[in-house]
């Protein structure tokens, strides 16, 4: 699974632009680069960052309300 993949797919299902997903996508790399995967994810880096930028959308949503 790529997680930026997973995240584009979302995003084109809530009708997010590119150039948004991108930057939550780049935010996502750079805030998490050097952070430890937590232990639930079994070293799933794709899982995590995934899990990590889809909160940052869900947060974007919402504050689009």
């Amino acid at each position: 699974m790529s997680w930026k993949k997973e995240l584009k797919r979302l995003c084109k299902d809530f009708c997010i632009s590119n150039d948004t997903y991108k930057n939550l996508a780049d935010q996502t790399e750079q805030r998490y680069k050097n952070a430890a995967t937590p232990g639930f994810y079994k070293g799933d880096r794709e899982a995590f960052l995934y899990d990590r930028a889809q909160a940052d959308l869900r947060d974007l949503l919402i504050q689009s309300l």
